[in-house]
């Protein structure tokens, strides 16, 4: 089993699908929407890490740094995915 992966996103239907699709790929998949539920999450040490980066609901760079402060094993992958139109997001995804 690849272990848990996390889904930041604010949209719950969406988020379903991702979901599901963790689940296919042998993981664990958890909707998480807010800072403090992801701090609280990032202790079970997931392995891959989606989140939104078009979402102006959800705090993404929040959750980058979050990630990157999770100490060894492993810090997990982290995934922004949105928008190929939203050239701003994908600057700001990048700089992250």
């Amino acid at each position: 089993m690849p272990g848990l992966g996390l889904v930041f996103e604010d949209d719950a239907l969406f988020a379903s699908r991702v979901e599901l699709g963790l689940g296919v790929s042998g993981y664990r998949g958890r909707l998480v929407t807010q800072i403090p539920k992801l701090r609280e999450e990032i202790k079970a040490a997931p392995v891959l890490i989606l989140a939104n980066i078009g979402s102006h609901a959800v705090p993404w760079p929040s959750m980058v740094e979050l990630a990157k402060e999770r100490p060894p094993p492993p810090q997990a992958f982290v995934v922004g995915y949105g928008s190929h139109m939203d050239r701003e997001a994908r600057r700001r995804a990048l700089e992250a």
